[in-house]
């Protein structure tokens, strides 16, 4: 059984993508707030951790968090393991987090960047209906996430579009994808980050 996740990745991290739909998790990270009667007394948890599984309205009357409210949890750095995700979540989500790795990484070497993605630095939002407020850098990756966010949708392949609001720049992209995202189109998106 597998959370309801909203997001992946720490709160605080600059760059914040935005996708329509989670990964699966390994159920060690599924267990972290649910016991065996699937709730979990408030003190077994911490307090950031309740804030960060987005606790909206989930006590009950006898103070328990009930499995159903958790919507997302902040994987802390060095618990994440990317190799796991995509052993679960197979090719698919390989191309996602290695072009994410490409797009994010301080240099060219986005090979030894992949293992600490969504560590520090980048938060994933899945569905989400508003920008994150505490992002400078937001990637709306497809047709779904920019129509979730009100925004207007790609028309030209290959392309992405940047809009800055404030100190927030925008970047409406192709969903992740090696044909809809491919390098050149990754190398022009880095020269403006």
């Amino acid at each position: 059984m597998n959370l309801s996740i909203a997001h992946l990745g720490p709160l605080a991290a600059p760059y914040c993508f935005y996708l329509p739909n989670p990964p699966q998790l390994p159920e060690k990270y599924n267990h972290r707030l649910m016991t065996s009667n699937h709730a979990v007394k408030k003190d077994a948890v911490t307090h950031s951790e309740m804030i960060n599984a987005e606790m909206i309205n989930a006590e009950s009357t006898s103070g328990a968090v009930k499995r159903d409210a958790v919507k997302s949890y902040e994987i802390k750095s060095g618990e994440l393991n990317i190799d796991e995700i995509i052993a679960l979540n197979g090719n698919h989500w390989r191309k996602i987090l290695v072009i994410m790795a490409k797009i994010c990484s301080p240099n060219d070497n986005w090979r030894s960047y992949l293992p600490r993605l969504l560590t520090q630095n980048e938060l994933i939002r899945f569905n989400a209906t508003q920008l994150h407020p505490g992002a400078t850098h937001h990637f709306v990756c497809g047709q779904r996430s920019a129509q979730n966010l009100g925004l207007t949708p790609l028309t030209t392949p290959q392309s992405f579009e940047h809009q800055t609001e404030g100190n927030r720049h925008i970047y409406r992209l192709p969903y992740l994808d090696y044909r809809q995202c491919p390098n050149s189109l990754i190398d022009e998106l880095k020269k403006q980050i």
